[in-house]
């Protein structure tokens, strides 16, 4: 924020050490944030897109979880088994 209503760089405005003398006013930059999902996911390639990715990393989180429930179990067995083997009468 380089004032109350705008955005910009504020090395340009206050030490004028940066060119990129650009702003846009906050509710305007707002809006376009706000707005541009509404717009741009309604096109139905673009929906699509995102869908499919998010299927993608949605069936890779459950992957690594399943990967890290298996590691844990595998490792319970272990124990379980060194366990009973030191627990046996000589």
């Amino acid at each position: 924020m380089i004032s109350a209503d705008l955005v910009g760089c504020s090395t340009a405005r206050n030490k004028g050490t940066c060119d990129n003398r650009q702003n846009i006013r906050r509710d305007r930059l707002e809006a376009r944030v706000l707005n541009a999902p509404r717009h741009h996911l309604m096109d139905p390639a673009l929906f699509k897109e995102f869908c499919d990715e998010f299927t993608r990393e949605m069936n890779r989180l459950r992957m690594e979880g399943r990967a890290s429930i298996d590691s844990a179990e595998a490792e319970v067995k272990r124990m379980t088994a060194s366990d009973i083997i030191r627990k046996r009468p000589a």
